[in-house]
């Protein structure tokens, strides 16, 4: 049974099943034209495209990151009992 329920997860799953379980022979796979599987094979879909976003999206996004990075380095700190 399949650990994920995203399909282009458990594409990944069969191709490390095909290869007996080694990530090297899935990045070497040479069944390009015999697999319809094969463009999946590392467990994204090459044929999605980014989503487009504005600038305030960006600014968002950003800023979530560096309060998300600022909350992490604080913890470490925290836990070390000073700085790094």
């Amino acid at each position: 049974m399949p650990k994920s329920t995203n399909p282009v997860k458990v594409i990944r799953e069969k191709c490390l099943d095909c290869c007996c379980g080694s990530m090297k022979q899935v990045e070497l796979c040479p069944c390009e034209s015999n697999c319809p599987l094969w463009p999946f094979r590392f467990g994204k879909n090459p044929f999605r495209k980014k989503p487009k976003r504005t600038e305030e999206q960006m600014a968002r996004l950003t800023a979530a990151k560096r309060k998300k990075s600022g909350a992490i380095n604080e913890a470490e700190t925290n836990e070390t009992g000073g700085a790094r």
